[in-house]
């Protein structure tokens, strides 16, 4: 590694060249970083990894859980999390049947628990599920309640989120603290049409919950806002920017998808470095939005299909792709971005960056993964056959030298 340092009056700039020896020629690679007023901006050019010593994801699963006829215990549906706990246990939130499950290491059925509900330890719109040193938090979007459940699932408490009156969502678990989002905007007969990215209070709230702080206002989902004889639909723009966040510690990190980058917060809410790639934006074609449109209409129902199209035929084009379309943490506190990819293309492939925030390389995933976690040596998620019967799979993840 060969660093070069530059001082100016503003900031200082320290360049990082990686060289590596490998098939391709031993080409350097180069990421620059820029502290200025404290904050560290990280920008790659290229990726740290050489042929041969990029990291891999195995295409074939080593624990399979799912069937389509069998056991009910094993029959999935509506699978909106999992997680694998420190002595190997797999814990599976399956909201079509109000239960949280688990499973030994090898997939096999241990327990459930959980029923419909408003009681304790019940559920009725189950939608995320935290690991917060193996307690286990089931955020209840429809009770706008966290259930805290301890590792075997017994019930240990819960308590609803009502800041300002409004419903909030349960984003990611921050340190010892749970990040909530609430909308700030309210579309009323009086708001103009066309396309709108309003904002959401990003609120800190402990395992107890009492709020403890504010780190501000963030942008949400780009939308459409159509007006039409007096009344008005507000639909999720095609092809619209989308803010995601991550965390891992006590740190958050937030894409607004206004470029390629990634800003890094702590637990007050300060900025404290922001990851970024050269990386060009693309052109969204009228060929392009058409056929986005084409595969959302495909995959609704007449009824609404009815609903939808009117409100397609005069959303206006974006003029280019976001940049990104996920963002996951590793154990080891690596970026996980997945690159942005229309309905019609593979969602499988990933940029990493270590803990520097410094672009390592890309992984391939296996195609329809959605991802919940990422270990050390394995990938956690849920994944859909051919006639959309739903698995919790882990594959092998081959972390090769650097």
């Amino acid at each position: 590694m060969v660093m070069t340092m530059r001082l100016c009056s503003r900031c200082l700039t320290f360049t990082l060249i990686v060289s590596a020896c490998g098939g391709d020629g031993g080409a350097g690679r180069t990421a620059t970083v820029t502290d200025s007023a404290g904050v560290e901006i990280v920008t790659s050019a290229e990726p740290v990894w050489r042929t041969g010593n990029a990291w891999t994801v195995d295409p074939a699963p080593v624990v399979s859980i799912g069937t389509f006829e069998g056991e009910p215990e094993y029959e999935l549906y509506q699978v909106r999390g999992a997680t694998r706990l420190a002595d190997g246990t797999i814990a599976v939130l399956n909201s079509g049947s109000f239960e949280l499950r688990f499973y030994d290491e090898s997939g096999e059925f241990i327990r459930s628990v959980g029923a419909e509900g408003e009681g304790p330890g019940e559920f009725r719109g189950s939608s995320r599920l935290f690991n917060h040193h193996d307690s286990l938090l089931v955020w209840d979007f429809r009770l706008n309640r966290l259930s805290v459940l301890a590792p075997t699932g017994e019930f240990v408490r819960s308590f609803s989120l009502s800041a300002s009156g409004r419903s909030q969502n349960a984003s990611e678990l921050v340190g010892g603290a749970l990040l909530t989002t609430s909308s700030t905007v309210v579309y009323t007969p009086s708001s103009e049409g066309g396309i709108h990215r309003d904002t959401s209070d990003y609120l800190m709230v402990s395992l107890d919950g009492d709020s403890l702080s504010s780190l501000g206002r963030f942008p949400d989902a780009e939308s459409f806002v159509r007006l039409s004889g007096g009344g008005m639909a507000v639909t999720g723009l095609v092809l619209g920017r989308t803010t995601r966040q991550a965390s891992f510690g006590d740190q958050l990190f937030v894409g607004t998808n206004q470029s390629y980058a990634i800003d890094v917060y702590d637990p007050d809410g300060r900025l404290v470095r922001s990851i970024r790639r050269d990386v060009p934006p693309v052109s969204v074609t009228d060929e392009m939005f058409t056929a986005e449109v084409e595969q959302r209409l495909a995959a609704i129902s007449a009824r609404f299909k009815g609903i939808m199209e009117p409100v397609y035929e005069v959303m206006p084009k974006v003029d280019a792709l976001p940049f990104y379309a996920a963002l996951e943490t590793d154990a080891e506190g690596n970026l996980w971005v997945r690159n942005y990819s229309m309905a019609s293309e593979p969602a499988n492939g990933w940029s990493v960056f270590d803990r520097r925030g410094i672009w390592l390389g890309d992984v391939t995933l296996p195609v329809g993964l959605t991802v919940y976690e990422i270990g050390s040596d394995y990938v956690l998620g849920s994944w859909q056959d051919e006639i959309e019967v739903e698995h919790v799979r882990i594959h092998a993840l081959e972390r090769h030298a650097k």
